[in-house]
């Protein structure tokens, strides 16, 4: 592998579509990249998936890239991407609660104790099982009680 120590050398490589100068370019930052976007977000899954987004969008928009700092730009990317990713969470914890708003009575003790957890979701619906055979349990009595006021109508 080649060893591209100046940046504007690096930079016209990969504009011309030299994988090994990309792939230089990725051993190179990778593991600062890494360590920068575990300050924003700790999934480190998601560090990864971010990281890796960051350069392919890097390479893909290679062509737009004018004489710049490749580090700052780099870093910058990843800390866009972090922020993103941080927004879109704090968007979908934002629509669970919404949506915990709108759950009424014991459904909302039951969905804010299993669904954060996905182990309990057999749980979760075993118990809407039983709920709904209580439920079915109630209608049978009712219905049976009514039977003898139906059958006095029906005498008289």
């Amino acid at each position: 592998m080649k060893n591209f120590t100046d940046e504007k050398t690096l930079l016209r490589e990969i504009k011309n579509g030299n994988g090994e100068a990309f792939e230089f370019l990725f051993n190179s930052y990778y593991p600062r990249l890494r360590g920068y976007a575990a300050r924003f977000v700790t999934d480190e899954e998601a560090v990864r998936d971010i990281i890796q987004e960051s350069f392919l969008r890097f390479w893909e928009k290679r062509d737009l890239i004018e004489a710049v700092s490749i580090s700052s730009l780099l870093f910058a990317m990843v800390r866009n991407a972090c922020l993103n990713y941080l927004k879109h969470l704090q968007l979908v914890e934002q629509h669970n609660l919404e949506h915990l708003d709108r759950v009424v009575g014991q459904e909302e003790l039951y969905y804010w104790d299993f669904n954060l957890s996905p182990e309990y979701t057999l749980l979760y619906k075993e118990l809407q099982q039983q709920i709904s055979l209580v439920n079915q349990k109630k209608q049978t009595i009712r219905a049976r009680k009514k039977r003898p006021q139906v059958a006095v109508k029906y005498l008289r």
